[in-house]
């Protein structure tokens, strides 16, 4: 089961994620869709996680609202909510793991960034994409 959940996960996070390559945004819709597929899927197959995912949503939402807020509003306000919601489809302290992921294959395609394509050191990127690879590894690496 938990197979479909993960694979439930990332067709809408396809979108998602595609959605924040081409625009640097992450639209409520396919959260909300993301989050009610993920929520419902528990409800009917694994009610013992509802709880487990909701600590990890909460932890999850606040500590990157305290991100938001600190940086300047430099971050996306989408990747907060992205954030809360993979807190919920990882649970604690799954999502921590993922966020330090993400963080680090982040850094590393910004550094061959700078260096391969000559970017400019405040071009922005999308951060949804290591959030949902950071999430997928995380989640592959628990269930095999």
């Amino acid at each position: 089961m938990l197979v479909i959940r993960l694979l439930m996960f990332c067709i809408i996070s396809f979108f998602l994620v595609r959605k924040d390559i081409k625009e640097m945004i992450l639209p409520d819709i396919y959260l909300i869709i993301l989050f009610s597929c993920l929520l419902i899927f528990d409800i009917m197959f694994n009610r013992e996680y509802i709880v487990f995912g909701g600590i990890g949503f909460l932890t999850a939402g606040v500590f990157f609202l305290t991100v938001y807020y600190m940086s300047g509003k430099k971050m996306g306000f989408g990747d907060v909510k992205y954030a809360a919601v993979l807190g919920y489809f990882l649970g604690i302290p799954a999502w921590v793991f993922a966020i330090i992921l993400a963080c680090i294959i982040a850094i590393i395609f910004f550094c061959f960034g700078i260096k391969i394509f000559n970017w400019n050191k405040t071009k922005k990127i999308p951060f949804g994409p290591f959030l949902a690879g950071g999430s997928i590894i995380v989640s592959l690496w628990s269930v095999l």
